[in-house]
């Protein structure tokens, strides 16, 4: 076998002369990596997820299911993401015949501007069931796709959640780890209606919010919140249980008297009435998927392994989602 040709000795002009040819000085400048950014979507499956306007809590997000008709209104402090053009909606082509395009986000509402407010984020439901479900039935929690690391001392505030909410069950180290509660037992505030009656009904199809019809007026964005008023709650017990005494607006009397199993299994969310809720705490920031516990910063993307998590109200019996909202940095 012939040796190898010895290397080249040969030198060009352009090195002689000690100019660069165009092509030689010309490098690629290394790519910076986009920080990520969040994503929120949400619709009546995990798998059945579109863009929603976060922070625009005056136009709720229509959502129908198999068990209910319902909205959803998402809110996140300084919301730094904004509507992938590549997610839902196709972006308008210029000749005439675009399609819609993604409901735009806001980067703050209304909401956030109370004085003293220490709340990061909050998830409205409204919902009207097409059927009665008991309130042991309805169940509000996280949920993710593949197993995730658990962080030091992870038990810690795993502890204190049950030790505020009894009903709070979980399993983070299965392969589809999850964590659930009686959603009567984990709302920060509740309100029950009549639905629209059938005068109201024709007359609300007319108009453009979505879900008039079935749900009534959407009252509650802008500056109007949400207040506990769960007086019409108390229809769906029946005779099974006694109606209990403490005060329509007594948010704390109410999930403790969920906290027992018996009165959730006993007391009905009836199919003629319309349920407001709305879930709200201080401690995450969905722009960085950050937990802070007294303190500690606790970065949750190190643990997720690079996958979305689901907030998720359904009716257990029935493994039916009523409504699901994704999050995810992308």
């Amino acid at each position: 076998m012939p040796p190898p040709p010895p290397p080249s000795t040969s030198t060009s002009s352009s090195s002689l002369t000690g100019t660069s040819s165009p092509a030689a000085s010309r490098t690629t400048p290394p790519q910076q990596r986009q920080p990520l950014r969040p994503r929120i979507r949400a619709g009546p499956a995990p798998d059945a997820c579109v863009p929603i306007a976060v922070n625009d809590d005056l136009h709720p997000l229509l959502v129908d299911s198999p068990l209910a008709t319902a909205r959803l209104a998402v809110r996140v402090r300084n919301y730094a993401g904004d509507p992938d053009p590549g997610d839902g909606a196709a972006a308008g082509s210029g000749d005439g015949n675009d399609a819609p395009q993604p409901p735009q986000s806001l980067r703050t509402c209304p909401y956030f501007s109370v004085p003293d407010r220490r709340r990061n984020f909050s998830v409205m439901l409204q919902v009207r069931f097409r059927q009665d479900v008991a309130v042991d039935d309805l169940m509000f929690g996280v949920f993710f796709d593949r197993r995730v690391g658990l962080p030091p001392l992870a038990w810690m505030p795993l502890k204190a959640a049950t030790l505020i909410d009894p009903a709070f069950t979980h399993d983070l180290t299965s392969d589809r780890p999850w964590g659930f509660s009686p959603a009567l037992c984990a709302m920060n505030m509740l309100t029950v209606r009549e639905p629209p009656d059938a005068t109201a009904a024709a007359a609300a199809a007319a108009v453009s919010q979505p879900g008039d019809d079935i749900l009534g007026p959407w009252e509650w964005g802008g500056t109007v919140e949400l207040k506990e008023d769960h007086e019409l709650l108390w229809r769906g017990c029946g005779d099974r249980v006694p109606v209990p005494k403490f005060p329509r607006d007594n948010l704390t009397e109410r999930r403790r008297f969920f906290h027992n199993k018996k009165n959730r299994a006993e007391t009905m969310l009836l199919k003629d009435l319309v349920y407001t809720m709305e879930i709200f705490a201080p401690f995450i920031d969905f722009n960085l998927i950050q937990l802070n516990l007294a303190g500690l910063k606790v970065d949750m993307q190190r643990y997720l392994n690079g996958q979305a998590f689901h907030f998720m109200f359904k009716a257990k019996s029935l493994d039916t989602c009523v409504a699901c909202v994704k999050y995810e940095l992308v």
